[in-house]
């Protein structure tokens, strides 16, 4: 199925088409959502991007000492032209990918330290730190703040 959620609205009749552009052998992965990201250069693309990870301080599962892994800036170029956001009338400029990761990395970082205050109260009781078994996202419901 298509992973973007559609809205029907009066003035447009729905797309049959999902908006976001897979291959055949996109799989999904059950932890993030996400097919497998690749890391090599894209046809036509100009710039060299990193395609070193950074380790996130937001551990994987209950029964393993591994953390999250960022995706480099040449996997989110890839995700980005996946989703039609670089090239053609995309909105996304090469040049600014590097500086999207460092954004998403601090953000989600971020968010991680608001997960940790909020289970602060049931940490101290259990003594078990919070861990991130999965992703899932839900672009078309809007979080309790955003309410």
């Amino acid at each position: 199925g298509c992973p973007v959620m559609h809205e029907s609205s009066s003035s447009s009749p729905p797309s049959s088409e999902c908006p976001v552009m897979q291959g055949d052998n996109d799989r999904i992965n059950p932890l993030n959502n996400m097919p497998e990201l690749a890391a090599s250069k894209q046809p036509g693309q100009k710039m060299d991007l990193p395609v070193d990870r950074t380790i996130s301080s937001i551990p994987k599962s209950p029964d393993s000492n591994e953390f999250w892994e960022y995706p480099s800036p040449q996997q989110m170029y890839n995700a980005m032209v996946r989703k039609g956001k670089i090239g053609g009338s995309g909105e996304v400029a090469e040049d600014a990918v590097e500086s999207m990761v460092q954004v998403h990395n601090f953000l989600n970082e971020g968010c991680w330290q608001e997960v940790l205050e909020w289970e602060k109260p049931h940490t101290d009781e259990s003594h078990v730190q919070p861990k991130l078994l999965k992703f899932m996202g839900k672009p078309g419901v809007l979080s309790p703040r955003a309410r």
